[in-house]
């Protein structure tokens, strides 16, 4: 059973790579927009005495969700696109 589990995640790890803008997208530039983000400047939020950054204290767990939200339907649209050609 674990053997097909890796066959077919080799299978997919090629699919996705094999269009390097989706990888690009979805490694690099959330990256990129979070340190951007972070390097903003701006009212700060002051939540309690944490040593922890507002930015990540408020905004990361926000900016997480979506990011991850948004990966996914685009690799899922990319995906399901493939399998109809072929």
């Amino acid at each position: 059973m674990l053997r097909g589990l890796w066959r077919l995640t080799s299978l997919e790890i090629k699919i996705f790579v094999r269009e390097p803008l989706g990888v690009i997208g979805t490694l690099a530039i959330p990256v990129l927009v979070f340190v951007m983000m972070s390097r903003l400047p701006g009212a700060r939020a002051q939540y309690g005495s944490s040593s922890m950054p507002a930015f990540a204290s408020v905004d990361l767990p926000v900016f997480t969700s979506i990011l991850i939200s948004l990966s996914a339907v685009l690799s899922f649209i990319t995906i399901i696109a493939i399998y109809r050609e072929g």
